[in-house]
């Protein structure tokens, strides 16, 4: 079979990732479109396994082992990822909200330590240089409520 690679940068940090799954991958590639980067030497280089659910897929919240940009383990019950000096191996199921949740865990790692933070929130861009942030859980509405004031004439 052959494996698939795209590197994702976010806030100046470079994770390649050469997957196994090329649905996968197209998926991969669809969803992080803007995101996706070439010519850029990746902090960490993984390569990533697509493994079969057993039974119910109840994800837990996820287990950080250990965490330096050097090396790290980080697993919960859909995915396993550990890196060690640039390189690493991500085991998870083949599923877009397994990468999601494991891109998510790994930059809320590895951001703080290069000077930056994660933030799980939807924004809009409006008129004369303002823009409006919105954070919350996951399901809060944020990304709808970005979605109407998006929408609206009075921004």
């Amino acid at each position: 079979m052959r494996s698939a690679a795209i590197t994702i940068t976010v806030a100046g940090i470079s994770i390649r990732f050469c997957l196994s799954n090329a649905v996968l991958a197209a998926r991969l590639r669809y969803r992080y479109a803007g995101w996706i980067t070439t010519g850029k030497q990746p902090l960490i280089a993984f390569r990533c396994m697509v493994v079969k659910k057993n039974g119910s897929c109840r994800s837990s919240l996820p287990k950080v082992v250990e965490a330096t940009l050097d090396r790290g383990h980080i697993k919960r019950s859909d995915f396993n990822c550990c890196w060690d000096k640039g390189r690493g191996a991500i085991t998870l199921h083949a599923s877009v909200y397994s990468f999601d949740a494991c891109l998510r865990v790994l930059l809320s790692v590895l951001l703080p330590r290069r000077g930056g933070l994660l933030l799980h929130a939807s924004a809009v861009a409006a008129a004369q240089s303002r823009g409006y942030v919105f954070a919350g859980r996951s399901g809060s509405g944020k990304t709808t409520i970005a979605r109407l004031l998006g929408k609206a004439s009075i921004l």
